[in-house]
């Protein structure tokens, strides 16, 4: 057996990529630890020239930004240890350095005896804080400047701060953290949170799952964001594929919720945060990044860049800031997918045996450009008034073509008879073994390798080309006197998809070939591979072609209103909240289709539309593959006149059908009141309480067909929720913490779900009923209860442990069933989607890190990042929900010091099925894939505090991703991921 060529096909391979990774940092860093360096360090404020000494030196140093801004700091220049350097610029400034005796940390803190206490983290018990927990994640709550962390510790420390002074369940990424990773989306930088798991398509991180739901709600600072999907037009969740890295300052995953969050997500919320001007430091920051990608599979390189310009002005009493971000993202893409069909029976009816139906081997080509753009101002005309306005847009489009040579087997039972049949010894599976669903299933061999004689070979090549566009403007004050704030915020965002699909085939008949399942990847081989070919075009004939073009397009207005009042923090309550929140919705959906046959069958008469396939390197040139057939040209395919004129066709545009045409409008109104609270005895504990009441009110338009005759129909909908939560945090000691929530939430029905359009059939004999499909827009949202428990330990600023477990029960849980109704007094058996009995969702997740800066030399720049993941998930007939594996986990191992930066990060999830009740010869079968690992590393270098430099590897492993038919004999699908490199350099102002 031939396996493809991998890098990290065992452990010891694996350790070596890590040690070859690792050793230029240690290496120079057992050279230069304790030794002395030459440092130029100009006097001046502390805020900036720590942050200098950091860049110089390597050292990692905790401050508190308040403290040290406004002190100027010594100049130092010369030949010095890092830490004589250190107190050189501290001298007579009042300030001074202590040393963490646990974890070697180095704190700038007040000089005197009494200071270390205060800034040391592990210096001894601190009090609780008055009322940190009682605060939900947003721009005005936690300050992620209380203490500056240079380093990659910085991003661990910011992160660990979010989530230990949140009033919720929560976990967070900061910008340092993603930009350490070749991530190219959220998707990719969500994958390391625990609890969630993502699906992936063309090799990048494509849907969501948190606690194994998709039921996201998705906000852009603070204001939700979606995009229609392409195909199913659902606007719902945002594709947070179309997010560049580059522009995030923070990613938070709340779990649980407060009063004050936007409804729609059971599942939980990804708050993404943008870059804002006044978070900087009041003077002219910037950045510009130039990476080169190389993809390995598709053997092609393209360059990416990103920029972010900001700076800050005095203007009378106040002060005026100014940021810009752009990003270009771009790469080729190459995805080999081998596919054995769905399980059939051959030899029937006398000596039936299960196998493959078949062999599809599809490449998968495409072209990938992801653009984003931000603008923001910021005012704040005198202390107490923040005004701002911003604009953020993002595009991704995708160019793919698929070329598919196809092995194909007779379609009647009786003919599925191969000169030779070879099977598993001792393997049977259950199945139908004379294609009639009536008779009970047996049990039957299975197939491992057959001769089928006078089938038939395919070509099918498709475009598929989609691009997504988010337009998001958003306009707000935030006004701040004494105890009260109020904040108000007016956002208007537009979406669209755009999918534009054709395909055409063609065949060849009389071809016998060898399908062999005995191999890490199957193997479909002619008996004579000349008919595939060129050389045999005559015998070729057309067998259809079709066309898709769908548009969605979507677009809201929110506006809200928020009164925050502090109270006493000596009392009990100790604030108060209220607001309410306006949003009006809708979604349109547009396709055309349009299929049928060509002028002439005979390929031969279309020369432009086919040519000979010279497929290289299929699987990394895996024995058994299809290399020479006659593949389709794609070029011709993309203009749909232009296609039709080739082939003698119609080449004006068909209008679109009425029941591929809907139009939903979705208004909504919310209000909600809640108070924070907390004691200090006997027991500590704070957290907040509140409620939130939600209007909704949907209007659906759309098309219902009877005797071929379409007429307008309009459903309307309307419901009211309240939605209580309850956060609460208690301090068993210092720094450890147990939280328990208990809260209602809910999500709203897809648009496709809600879509009224009817498609009737009548009954062709008398008496009996028609048939008809539809959705349903009269469907309630998902509503759920949930209670969470999480206890958390805080060991210092960069280090923590938690345990958190949850339990949803889901109430409205939808599937698609078949009801009698009655149109015009004639009855119809109605396929829409029910509201069905509650589905549950329970699981535990852990989660560790740590920077070991306690170890001797060099070793002190190691860390870790781990956590584990348990979710159990099920539909009312007690099935795991798809796409959700029931453990998974994270490993980040992390190096820094002295300017090298190294981290390997390996993402793990255990088998899952992908789909259920696909009918074969098995019955209504599942599909699973079985576990898998994805690697991403990376090496960077600062060479100065200006430049940077780094080299980035995605699916350092190459994971091949395997699927079968409910029984592992039974091979699905092989799925080859491309490898990417990245080398990049980033000047900094």
């Amino acid at each position: 057996m031939h396996t493809p060529k991998n890098w990290f096909s065992s452990p010891l391979r694996l350790c070596r990529w890590t040690l070859w990774l690792l050793l230029p940092a240690w290496c120079s860093l057992a050279l230069a630890a304790g030794a002395r360096q030459n440092f130029n360090l100009p006097a001046g404020d502390a805020v900036r020239t720590l942050r200098q000494f950091t860049e110089q030196s390597g050292e990692q140093i905790v401050y508190p930004i308040d403290l040290v801004r406004g002190i100027q700091t010594n100049a130092v220049s010369g030949e010095r240890t890092a830490r004589e350097a250190l107190d050189a610029m501290l001298s007579g400034t009042g300030l001074a350095v202590v040393q963490d005796q646990t974890n070697g940390a180095l704190a700038v803190t007040k000089a005197g005896p009494a200071a270390a206490p205060e800034t040391s983290p592990a210096a001894g018990p601190r009090p609780p804080r008055a009322n940190p927990a009682a605060q939900p994640v947003g721009e005005d709550v936690v300050k992620l400047d209380t203490y500056i962390v240079n380093g990659m510790t910085a991003a661990m420390a910011k992160a660990q701060q979010i989530k230990r002074d949140s009033g919720q369940v929560v976990e967070a990424i900061v910008a340092d953290d993603v930009n350490k990773l070749p991530d190219l989306s959220v998707t990719e930088a969500l994958q390391r949170v625990t609890g969630i798991s993502i699906t992936r398509e063309l090799g990048e991180g494509a849907t969501v799952a948190l606690r194994g739901l998709t039921d996201v709600t998705a906000t852009l600072n603070g204001q939700e964001v979606f995009s229609p999907q392409v195909v199913t037009g659902e606007a719902r969740v945002m594709n947070l594929q179309t997010v560049p890295s580059e522009m995030i300052s923070a990613i938070n995953v709340i779990k649980t919720p407060t009063a004050d969050m936007i409804e729609g997500g059971i599942a939980g919320t990804i708050d993404i945060r943008l870059r804002r001007p006044l978070d900087f430091d009041g003077k002219l920051n910037g950045s510009l990044t130039t990476r080169m990608e190389y993809s390995e599979g598709a053997e092609s390189s393209k360059f990416q860049y990103s920029g972010v310009l900001t700076d800050t002005w005095k203007v009378g009493h106040g002060k005026l800031g100014a940021l810009a971000t752009y990003t270009k993202q771009e790469r080729d893409i190459r995805q080999d997918l081998n596919s054995t069909g769905k399980p059939v029976i051959f030899n029937a009816p006398t000596n039936p045996v299960v196998g493959s139906d078949g062999s599809y081997e599809p490449r998968i080509v495409a072209n990938r450009q992801r653009e984003g753009a931000s603008a923001v101002l910021q005012w704040e005309p005198f202390s107490g008034l923040r005004m701002f306005a911003e604009y953020d847009y993002s595009e991704q489009v995708t160019i793919q073509d698929s070329f598919a040579p196809t092995y194909n087997t007779p379609t009647t039972l009786a003919t599925r008879l191969g000169d030779a049949v070879s099977v598993y010894s001792g393997a049977t599976v259950m199945a139908d073994h004379d294609g009639n669903a009536a008779t009970p299933l047996v049990a039957l061999p299975v197939v491992k390798s057959i001769h089928v004689l006078n089938s038939s070979f395919s070509s099918t090549s498709t475009t598929r080309d989609w691009t997504e566009r988010t337009h998001q403007f958003t306009a707000g004050a935030t006004w701040r006197r004494d105890r009260l704030t109020l904040q108000a915020e007016l956002a208007r965002m537009q979406s669209r998809s755009d999918f534009d699909n054709m395909g055409a085939a063609a065949s060849v008949s009389g071809i016998s070939y060898t399908l062999n399942t005995d191999r890490d990847i199957p193997s479909a081989i002619a008996d004579d591979p000349s008919l595939l070919t060129v050389k045999n075009i005559a015998n070729w004939n057309w067998a259809y072609w079709y066309y898709n073009y769908i548009v969605n397009k979507n677009d809201s207005t929110t506006a809200s209103f928020d009164l925050t009042q502090r109270l006493d923090s000596n009392g009990f309550f100790r604030r108060l909240k209220f607001g309410a929140r306006g949003s009006d919705r809708n979604g349109r959906n547009h396709r055309i289709s349009a299929s049928g046959a060509f002028a002439s069958s005979k390929v031969s008469d279309y020369p432009a539309l086919y040519r000979p396939a010279t497929v290289t390197g299929f699987f990394d040139g895996e024995a058994g593959k299809i290399n020479d057939y006659v593949e389709i040209a794609t070029g011709p395919m993309r203009g749909y006149a232009k296609f039709m004129n080739l082939i003698g066709g119609n080449p004006t545009l068909p209008a679109p059908s009425p029941g591929n045409l809907f139009d939903i409008t979705e208004r909504t109104w919310a209000a909600y009141g809640m108070t924070d609270f907390g004691m200090r005895a006997p027991v500590p504990f704070d957290g907040n309480v509140g409620v939130r009441v939600i209007g909704t009110n949907v209007t659906s338009d759309g098309y219902r067909r009877l005797n071929n005759v379409w007429s307008t129909i309009v459903e309307k909908g309307e419901y009211v929720d309240v939605l209580p939560s309850l956060n609460t945090r208690w301090f068993l000691q210092d720094d450890f913490f147990l939280r328990l929530s208990v809260s209602k939430q809910l999500s709203r029905q897809s648009f496709g779900k809600l879509n009224p359009n009817v498609r009737l059939t009548p009954p062709t004999v008398a008496g009996a009923r028609g048939t008809g499909t539809a959705g349903n827009p009269d469907l309630k949202p998902l509503r759920t209860q949930q209670f969470d428990v999480s206890l958390e330990k805080y060991f210092n600023e960069s280090t923590s442990l938690y345990v958190s477990g949850y339990y949803k029960k889901i109430d409205g849980y939808t599937q698609t069933g078949v009801t009698v109704e009655n149109w015009d007094g004639i009855e119809y058996d109605i396929s829409r989607p029910y509201a069905v009995d509650d589905a549950t969702v329970k699981g535990v997740e852990v989660g560790y890190q740590q920077f070991f800066s306690f170890l001797p030399g060099p070793f002190s720049g190691l860390g870790l990042l781990a956590n584990y993941t348990y979710v159990d998930a099920r539909n009312p007939s007690g099935d795991s929900l798809t796409n959700l594996s029931k453990n998974g986990y994270n490993v980040i191992l992390m190096y820094e010091k002295y300017g090298w930066t190294a981290r390997l990060a390996y993402n793990w999830r255990d088998e899952f099925s992908r789909s259920t009740g696909t009918a074969t010869a098995l019955g209504s079968t599942t599909i699973y894939d079985p576990a898998f690992g994805w690697l991403d590393g990376s090496l960077s270098y600062k060479v100065n505090a200006h430049l940077k430099l780094s080299f980035d590897v995605s699916n350092a492993l190459r994971t091949k991703r395997t699927s079968y038919w409910q029984e592992k004999l039974l091979q699905h699908e092989d799925v080859l991921e491309d490898r990417q490199f990245y080398l990049s350099a980033t000047w900094s102002l």
